[in-house]
């Protein structure tokens, strides 16, 4: 079987996020280290314009939430998106996923909150998903500090992060919080189903079907089945009709990029 020709920059993509060979077996925190070290050199070039980058910190009763902010300047109301990374739920972090909420402000105009949630297994899925929520909820109650239009707030992430933002979205509906106007959900994680055909025909270089089925038992190992269990994907992701035990009716699902039914 040949290899995929790959889009330009992902090759460098590929390298530094390949998992390190090393003479003995890397920890979990110390390929977590790796990652955030590599982050920088995926970094394109200065961001132009009045682009204002920071790190500030939700802090909650016993525990703080690092947010980091992308604000693209101006003294206008602007749309507000939570961003959540992918990961499989164990890696990831604000670092690693840098470029991407930065490109989400850059290309949107939107003021973008990428969140640190808490990542498994040393903690509960219930605990990751929690922490986005309160994110979201943060970002619309500082609205006014952040200049953003609370009419016009999203949510968005990529594969584990796309679950974050559903899961998000159906929280806030059902604990009467933020009205979100949309989606954006790239190559989500839906299904969570290690059996899947996609897993064992897929070419990815990154999430071989192994790592895959690492990251969903994860997942199942600490998830309580009766808090929002994954919504059952269909072709291109539109899950707003109840397809498992969690309703998910009544969700603005109007973006998303699918990669294939995971």
């Amino acid at each position: 079987m040949t290899s995929p020709v790959l889009a330009g920059g992902l090759e460098l993509y590929i390298e530094l996020m390949r998992p390190a060979r090393a003479a003995k077996p890397r920890t979990l925190s110390s390929e977590r280290l790796r990652s955030d070290l590599n982050a920088c050199d995926l970094q394109g070039p200065p961001r132009a314009g009045a682009m204002k980058t920071l790190t500030t910190f939700i802090v909650r009763e016993g525990q703080e939430i690092a947010v980091r902010l992308y604000h693209p300047g101006a003294q206008i109301r602007r749309p507000g998106i939570c961003y959540f990374h992918g990961g499989g739920f164990t890696f990831g972090s604000i670092e690693s996923f840098d470029v991407v909420a930065a490109g989400l402000a850059e290309h949107t105009g939107a003021v973008v909150a990428s969140v640190q949630y808490r990542r498994l297994p040393e903690n509960s899925y219930r605990s990751a998903q929690e922490d986005c929520y309160a994110a979201l909820v943060w970002l619309h109650d500082h609205a006014d500090d952040l200049r953003i239009d609370p009419s016009r707030m999203a949510v968005a992430g990529d594969s584990v992060g796309a679950l974050l933002a559903t899961i998000s979205s159906a929280m806030a509906r059902d604990r009467d919080g933020p009205r979100l106007v949309c989606q954006l959900l790239m190559y989500g994680a839906f299904a969570l189903q290690p059996s899947r055909a996609c897993y064992s025909s897929s070419r990815d270089p990154l999430l071989t079907s192994d790592r895959v089925a690492s990251f969903i038992s994860v997942y199942h190992q600490q998830q309580d089945a009766s808090f929002y269990p994954p919504p059952i994907a269909c072709m291109f992701f539109m899950i707003c009709s109840s397809t498992s035990a969690i309703s998910f009716a009544g969700l603005n699902c109007r973006y998303s990029v699918p990669a294939s039914a995971r």
